[in-house]
C-alpha cells in the first residue's frame, strides 16, 4: 500500500493510524508544502520518519532538517512543531 493513498481528504495536515496496538501506535502524517504540524507535546517518547518531503521539526532546544530517509527522536513532554518546505510524508512510531 501507498502512503499517499491513505489520505483522502483536502487538508493541510492529516494523519491517519495505520496500528495500534496496546504498547503503541504506529501513524502516517501528511503536511502540504509552506504547511505546519502546530506545536504540540507527546506524553510518550516518539520517532518521526521522513518518508518524502522535506521538513524542519522544530523544539525549543533544537531543530532537525528532514528529508527523505531521515528522522528524529521525539522526548516526552517537549512542545514541538514541524513545518513542510515540500509536500511531505512521515511515519510516527509511539
Amino acid at each position: 500500500m501507498k502512503l499517499k493513498k491513505v489520505f483522502s481528504e483536502k487538508k493541510d495536515v492529516q494523519t491517519n493510524v495505520l496500528r495500534q496496538v496496546e504498547e503503541g501506535k504506529v501513524i502516517a502524517l501528511q503536511i502540504d508544502k509552506g504547511k505546519t504540524l502546530k506545536k504540540h507535546v507527546s506524553k510518550v517518547p516518539a520517532i518521526l520518519v521522513c518518508i518524502s518531503g522535506k521538513a524542519v521539526y522544530n523544539e525549543e532546544e533544537r531543530k532537525v532538517k528532514l528529508k527523505k530517509g531521515t528522522y528524529v527522536l521525539i522526548e516526552p513532554n517537549v512542545e514541538h512543531e514541524v513545518t513542510a518546505s515540500k509536500k511531505s510524508n512521515f511515519i510516527l512510531i509511539k
